[in-house]
């Protein structure tokens, strides 16, 4: 009986190990998947904004070469598929910086701090976290969004001239890092896939450990507990002045056919005497 709760009290503390490494094994694998959706989107985010950079002579040039602003930069078509991708989704995917030619690109205190990071070590690529937002649990990304070449006819120098679409440049460098891509995924769906695994991953090892307590149990029952219980009697038998008895137990292991021939040889012994 010691032995079953001993083996029982293991695969308890086993079991509940499991849980909790399911648990962060989960939650592991659930920011993981958001990271990289949050990459891929950002990727596809990136690709317009650089399509619109190697055709901008394309679209503000007539075939005779004259020249006329459209008014349709890369900035713009950035912000344009943000906003109907927000609008479409339930995803948030917009464009801050801390000195915005809009205000409504003005950044919140997780994008400013992002910002900052970015400016603060070149190496930082990526800001994450996990946030509350309207009530609502959301994985919060952004990227930094660094002023290229082709980015200085519009921020570059000289500060304070007036750039085609009507704003003073800022006079800034290139490879400044002018602001960030935001973006905000609801986790609902991953939250809901990740517990579900976790239930099933779960729930496969408790049938698992309870097939391996059935099967111990048995064993011990067999190999152990049953012979035991025979050599007990067999000794009280001989206690009791009965020095014919004998044991017959089958060889269920090594340990238990000499403990059996032993203890045989010695009731023959006693009984001779």
């Amino acid at each position: 009986m010691r032995i079953k709760l001993l083996v029982l009290g293991v695969v308890t503390v086993f079991l509940c190990a499991n849980v909790l490494w399911e648990s962060d094994r989960s939650a592991t694998l659930e920011e993981a998947e958001l990271v990289q959706q949050a990459r891929a989107l950002s990727a596809n985010m990136e690709a317009v904004w650089e399509f619109m950079n190697h055709n901008q002579d394309k679209i503000n040039y007539d075939s005779a070469g004259n020249f006329e602003f459209k008014g349709l930069q890369c900035s713009i078509a950035g912000r344009s598929v943000g906003a109907y991708f927000t609008r479409d989704t339930d995803y948030s995917v917009h464009y801050v910086s801390d000195t915005p030619r809009n205000r409504a690109d003005e950044p919140d205190a997780f994008e400013q701090a992002a910002i900052d990071a970015f400016r603060a070590n070149p190496n930082v690529t990526e800001y994450y976290e996990f946030a509350e937002v309207n009530g609502q649990r959301v994985f919060r990304y952004a990227e930094p969004m660094t002023l290229v070449k082709s980015c200085l006819s519009c921020h570059g120098e000289p500060a304070g001239e007036v750039d085609l679409s009507g704003y003073p440049r800022e006079g800034l460098p290139e490879g400044y890092i002018y602001g960030a891509l935001s973006m905000e995924i609801p986790t609902e769906a991953f939250v809901a896939a990740s517990r579900e695994n976790a239930t099933l991953n779960v729930g496969f090892s408790l049938a698992l450990i309870i097939a391996c307590v059935a099967i111990i149990s048995i064993a011990i029952s067999h190999l152990v507990t049953r012979p035991l219980t025979r050599v007990q009697t067999a000794m009280e038998a001989v206690g009791e002045g009965i020095y014919s008895a004998r044991l017959d137990i089958p060889a269920s292991s090594t340990e238990m056919a000499v403990l059996s021939r032993g203890f045989n040889e010695m009731a023959s012994q006693l009984e001779e005497t």
